[in-house]
């Protein structure tokens, strides 16, 4: 089943159902936490990121994280 369905589906039921621009929100999102918020973030991020994740999944969220920032190009 497909988002559109599935929120098809929890809208009948009566669930308010939003979609949004991931990559906006959680720009915003950090824009509006500070200094001290952003720090907490990536410190916790590490921290996740750190323990046993396999290295494809590092690797494409680092690519992500590129997308997003821009940082690599």
């Amino acid at each position: 089943m497909d988002a559109r369905q599935q929120a098809q589906q929890y809208f009948a039921q009566g669930h308010e159902v939003n979609f949004l621009a991931i990559k906006d929100w959680i720009l915003m999102v950090l824009a509006t936490i500070g200094t001290r918020g952003r720090a907490v973030f990536n410190r916790v991020l590490l921290g996740c990121l750190a323990e046993d994740v396999p290295g494809f999944m590092k690797a494409a969220w680092n690519e992500q994280i590129d997308r997003i920032t821009g940082a690599r190009g």
